[in-house]
């Protein structure tokens, strides 16, 4: 059915065979490049649907290794649905992404969801920042 397609339309637009299997190939190439555009984007915040809690810090940061058990602890038992955690590591300067959110100390914590960023400046325990992930989801 689709090589009889392509038959009348290369006869209507009066191409040969090669040329039409140029024209066949660049389509081809254009609905490949738009989808590897879009997996590309799905993956930056905002695009992927899931909320999302960073931890901005710096391995020389004091605070930043005390607060470290207890977001592994957070990270660990994961029972917040929908939200993942990244790890953005300023050790040697911010981050585009900490740029981005206006990152002036560590640690800081931002829960992005939806487009949507809010800093968390609350206790440094697992439930608490659990509970502030719950409360704005």
């Amino acid at each position: 059915m689709v090589s009889l397609y392509a038959g009348k339309y290369l006869k209507k637009m009066k191409l040969n065979k090669s040329q039409g299997f140029v024209y066949f190939a660049l389509g081809v190439g254009v609905v490949f490049l738009v989808l590897y555009l879009l997996s590309k984007w799905s993956n930056k915040e905002g695009f992927s649907g899931e909320a999302q809690m960073v931890l901005f810090y710096a391995d020389w940061c004091g605070h930043c290794n005390n607060f470290k058990p207890e977001w592994n602890k957070l990270k660990q038992t994961n029972d917040v649905p929908g939200v993942s955690f990244k790890d953005e590591d300023c050790t040697n300067g911010l981050t585009p992404l900490a740029k981005q959110h206006n990152v002036k100390g560590f640690p800081t914590l931002v829960f992005i969801n939806g487009g949507n960023a809010q800093q968390y400046n609350g206790e440094r325990s697992e439930a608490a920042v659990k509970s502030f992930i719950k409360s704005n989801q």
